[in-house]
């Protein structure tokens, strides 16, 4: 039943913060009650797990063990997360590591950026998207274990945010439905490949490129005034 807590819903916390930048006004502007009624929707549920950790503290052993400092993270698989990348690059050419040193570093550069551009974000409709949107890109990218089934929960997001933008957009079709394709149909087969190649080159990129390029898209479009993502 510990299970039921996934990195995936604990990175998206910040960004169901109501807070941003008013870029004409020059201050800040945040919502606390609706960003406390939020926060307090989504730590309710996970704090429940808490009772189980509290009761069987072995429970929260092995949580911490096959997630942050145990085997997982100190053995090659096909993994596509950026950290998981450098750690396989690590084990490949036994190079002294620090998976946790690691996997902080690029939450720092990753998620510090993405939270940056979410609070400065110049974009105002429909802002929960893409807090949701940065959220699950930050996990899949900087998280260890990033496999295939866990693109699940970027498609149905990524599907709106093609929907939002114009069609023939250049955005739309040099990096979202790029991205969506690969990221639906061609991950599965490059996984395969790895298995194939791994004793040489234990590296599953592919997808972490296009996992980088959505990330790179989204910051554009945050970036950008509602009026002119139009054209853009």
């Amino acid at each position: 039943m510990s299970v039921i807590i996934k990195p995936i819903t604990i990175f998206m916390i910040p960004f169901l913060l109501i807070i941003k930048f008013e870029h004409e006004k020059k201050k800040f502007e945040y919502e606390i009650l609706r960003s406390l009624i939020r926060l307090i929707g989504v730590l309710l549920p996970l704090s429940l797990n808490f009772i189980l950790f509290i009761i069987f503290p072995k429970l929260w052993e092995g949580f911490i063990t096959i997630n942050f400092t145990g085997e997982e993270p100190i053995i090659l698989n096909h993994s596509f997360s950026l950290s998981k990348i450098i750690v396989n690059f690590c084990i490949f050419y036994n190079i002294p590591y620090n998976p946790l040193l690691i996997l902080l570093i690029i939450l720092f550069i990753i998620g510090g950026f993405g939270f940056f551009v979410y609070i400065f974000r110049r974009i105002d409709k429909y802002s929960i998207i893409f807090g949701y949107l940065f959220g699950i890109l930050i996990m899949l990218i900087v998280y260890y274990d990033s496999w295939p089934h866990h693109l699940l929960a970027l498609t149905p997001i990524l599907i709106i945010l093609i929907f939002y933008m114009p069609r023939n957009s250049p955005m739309t079709k040099i990096y979202l439905k790029p991205s969506f394709f690969f990221l639906n149909f061609f991950d599965l087969g490059f996984m395969g490949i790895w298995f194939i190649v791994q004793n040489w080159f234990p590296f599953n990129f592919a997808s972490t490129i296009f996992l980088l390029i959505t990330f790179y898209c989204t910051i554009r479009i945050c970036l950008i005034k509602d009026s002119d993502n139009q054209s853009c």
